[in-house]
């Protein structure tokens, strides 16, 4: 029952795992909750500010959007692994150019070609929204999953 704190599984100082469930989050849903929000003032801010391009063609020399989608995702994962890590900022800023790195290397990307796509994607806020749609989604069966495992 939402609004109860769960004592059954407490510890010697009166609070599980569970007593987040207070607000009905996990400590990783409210990470979650955090992401979420901060795509989706992202994406309003380029929708708002957008000027370009509507649904054109992308450009041979960025990344497709099915492409941008999948890199973004693992950008995002990446980000969750080193902020819920728990690791002092220098530590987690090594782990994240690591696993960025890592990203780059099993997409087969470089960052000039990631530099390009942002900057095309920034200047057209549909196809950015459209990604984002994807992205948000996407995050959300994860960490549902991820969930239901537990």
């Amino acid at each position: 029952m939402m609004g109860t704190i769960n004592r059954t599984m407490a510890g010697s100082n009166g609070w599980s795992k569970r007593s987040w469930d207070v607000f009905g989050l996990s400590k990783s849903g409210l990470f979650w909750v955090a992401q979420r929000r901060l795509i989706l003032i992202l994406v309003s801010c380029l929708t708002i500010s957008g000027c370009g391009q509507d649904l054109e063609t992308v450009p041979a020399d960025v990344l497709t959007p099915d492409q941008m989608t999948r890199f973004l995702i693992q950008v995002h994962i990446a980000e969750t692994k080193t902020v819920n890590g728990g690791f002092p900022l220098d530590t987690s800023l090594v782990m994240y150019q690591y696993y960025h790195q890592r990203i780059l290397d099993r997409m087969k990307l470089d960052t000039g070609l990631v530099n390009r796509s942002l900057r095309f994607y920034s200047h057209s806020p549909k196809q950015t929204s459209l990604i984002y749609e994807k992205v948000v989604d996407s995050l959300g069966l994860r960490n549902s999953t991820a969930n239901d495992r537990f």
